[in-house]
């Protein structure tokens, strides 16, 4: 009798124990400040090996006794961690939030998750009246949801230049929804000199988009813009509707700083050798900035500018990791064979990642498999060849 009593009590305990356990999920995702998946850990190990637990989340996420505050990052957690299976537990939390402001959050979860319930409301919270945080939230979900419906109120938002982040947020709504019949209002707005430049700038990646002609031909009027952020997003235009005709366009784009990147990208998909030397130079004299170089080679290497690699070889030595490794990447799509001399003293080096790219492009640029064997690429280069004796001229006695 004891030990069934025991049983029983044990039975009981485990019973219990997955619903303390799944209930820790809620709690620590409503501890995480700001509500991050990168800096979340409670959601990175959700994701990963904790998804029965979501279950528990999304019964607290509807539970009654849950404050708005608290619902409102449940349902955020919900929609990082693409719970879909759980949309009716936010169905139900938006129903018990109506009229509190954290109403916003839990509808632009339920958008996040392709809920179109959540359109009615979102299109009342996207009107003026409400607050910014509340606007922004419901527009940018309308944009998700693709909300045909929406277009009249964002149209008529992104005139209204009293809230400039309202009208940039119209603007990429706009763009995702995709009616062609809203081309004429961002074309307006992107041209308007006077205009905010991010809400210009919204206007014109809007049009590019719907890939509207118009827009990629405003585009490439502002392609030398001095701000780099409507210069940038006139490349996206111009190569979502391309014509040859912009190609001087894309050419002034290659040689000013911070638009490399964008017009190395199409030089590359159009092919406009033209391009190649100005964006060689840049790697050349080291006037690329970092974060274009991954561009600038992915374009040399597509175009293969007579000497490019010879220029390239010539950076490996001073080049740090990162750089080499792209250096070692790109060489074998320009098919220069004279550079292999320089590269096998590399598979000396103390880093193997640097050892297997070298040998990667020494391979792929000679079609010879020896792979780290530094004496068989030695010889095969010509390093180890010794002189020729020398010849006495002198006649022998």
């Amino acid at each position: 009798m004891i030990n069934t009593l025991r049983w029983v009590w044990f039975s009981l305990v485990l019973a219990a124990l997955p619903a303390v356990a799944y209930a820790d999920l809620a709690d620590e995702v409503a501890a995480c400040e700001p509500l991050e998946f990168s800096t979340c850990v409670a959601l990175q190990q959700a994701a990963a090996s904790r998804k029965a637990e979501v279950a528990a989340l999304a019964a607290r996420l509807a539970a009654a006794d849950t404050s708005a505050a608290v619902t409102a990052k449940l349902a955020l957690a919900l929609a990082l961690l693409d719970a879909r299976d759980h949309s009716e537990a936010l169905q139900t939390a938006a129903l018990r939030l109506a009229g509190k402001p954290e109403v916003a959050d839990v509808r632009a979860a339920q958008a996040r998750l392709g809920d179109a319930r959540a359109t009615p409301v979102l299109l009342e919270l996207a009107k003026p009246g409400n607050s910014p945080h509340a606007q922004l939230l419901a527009i940018g979900s309308l944009g998700i949801l693709r909300a045909a419906q929406a277009v009249p109120v964002l149209l008529q938002l992104v005139q209204d230049d009293h809230l400039p982040q309202v009208q940039a947020e119209a603007a990429r709504a706009l763009g995702a929804i995709g009616d062609k019949s809203t081309e004429a209002v961002l074309l307006t707005i992107a041209g308007q000199p006077g205009a905010v430049v991010p809400v210009r700038a919204a206007c014109l990646r809007a049009l590019a988009r719907q890939a509207s002609a118009a827009g990629a031909a405003l585009a490439a009027l502002l392609a030398d813009h001095p701000s780099p952020m409507l210069a940038g997003a006139a490349m996206d235009a111009m190569g979502a509707a391309w014509q040859p005709w912009m190609t001087p366009a894309v050419l002034a784009a290659a040689a000013m700083p911070g638009l490399r990147a964008d017009a190395a990208q199409l030089a590359a998909r159009h092919a406009i050798a033209e391009a190649a030397p100005l964006l060689l130079s840049a790697v050349q004299t080291g006037g690329a900035q970092p974060d274009e170089l991954p561009a600038l080679l992915e374009c040399l290497g597509h175009l293969k500018p007579m000497g490019a690699a010879a220029i390239l070889a010539a950076r490996l030595p001073a080049a740090g990791k990162a750089e080499k490794i792209l250096l070692l990447r790109t060489l074998p799509k320009l098919g220069d064979r004279t550079v292999v001399p320089e590269l096998v003293p590399l598979l000396q080096d103390s880093d193997n990642q640097i050892v297997s790219n070298t040998v990667y492009a020494l391979e792929n640029l000679t079609g010879r498999n020896l792979g780290p064997d530094v004496l068989a690429w030695r010889k095969y280069a010509g390093l180890d060849t010794a002189p020729p004796p020398a010849v006495d001229a002198a006649p022998k006695p």
